[in-house]
């Protein structure tokens, strides 16, 4: 797979990724090679990849329907809240939400 630091192109991808498919069968990705560009989510992803075996995650939006994107700290804690995550990442940390 050819290194793309940005979601500007799309690919078929696996059973496994249906969660991430539009529905022609496509999706945006971005890859991250190289541990020092981001050395947190390089380090994220590859835990993740170890205990999951599937080297892929989901990125969207971080809002509730009907909300404006979250944009601090706060906005951040009340909309995870809202959508009973457990724990969210704030700035590097991850915060338990219970």
């Amino acid at each position: 797979m050819r290194k793309r630091p940005f979601p500007t192109f799309s690919l078929s991808f696996r059973r496994e990724l249906a969660g991430v498919v539009h529905v022609d069968g496509t999706a945006r990705i971005q890859t991250l090679f190289q541990r020092e560009n981001n050395p947190f989510l390089f380090d994220l992803l590859t835990y993740l990849d170890d205990t999951l075996q599937i080297p892929a995650r989901i990125n969207t939006l971080f809002n509730r329907r009907g909300e404006p994107i979250v944009h601090t700290t706060t906005d951040a804690l009340q909309s995870a809240r809202a959508m009973r995550l457990d724990a969210v990442v704030l700035n590097g940390n991850l915060t338990a939400l219970s």
